[in-house]
């Protein structure tokens, strides 16, 4: 149970995600998660779409790379999969494989290094 991202929705009125759900509303989301993306058919269906942002990624290590090192080879990994996620889950690319990243996207991918990192010590 994740007792602080619980408080935040309730304080918001928002709905809980498939990390917060519990039991038959856990099962319920997760069903309709499955019926998108763990099916071979489906998830066939989207490597087009994976490919597309792949394909930027790997021009864009040219770009970013001095001499074959990244100056943040985190960062670009972040950008790189949130790029993905996005487009998989929102049909939509949100241009954080461009030089000037916009500065929603740019707080959208701090904000979730932050959730991340701190995720471990919500479980304690």
């Amino acid at each position: 149970e994740i007792k602080p991202w619980k408080a935040y929705r309730d304080f918001r009125d928002e709905a809980y995600g498939l990390l917060i759900l519990e039991g038959k509303d856990w099962q319920r989301v997760r069903s309709a998660f499955q019926q998108k993306f763990m099916k071979p058919t489906e998830v066939a269906k989207l490597d087009g779409k994976i490919n597309q942002v792949l394909s930027d990624f790997v021009s864009r290590i040219g770009q970013v790379t001095d001499n074959g090192r990244f100056e943040d080879l985190y960062f670009e990994l972040n950008k790189w999969s949130m790029e993905t996620i996005c487009l998989v889950l929102y049909d939509k690319r949100f241009g954080l494989l461009h030089d000037n990243v916009n500065e929603e996207a740019m707080t959208f991918i701090m904000s979730i290094k932050t959730m991340m990192s701190t995720f471990g010590m919500m479980m304690v």
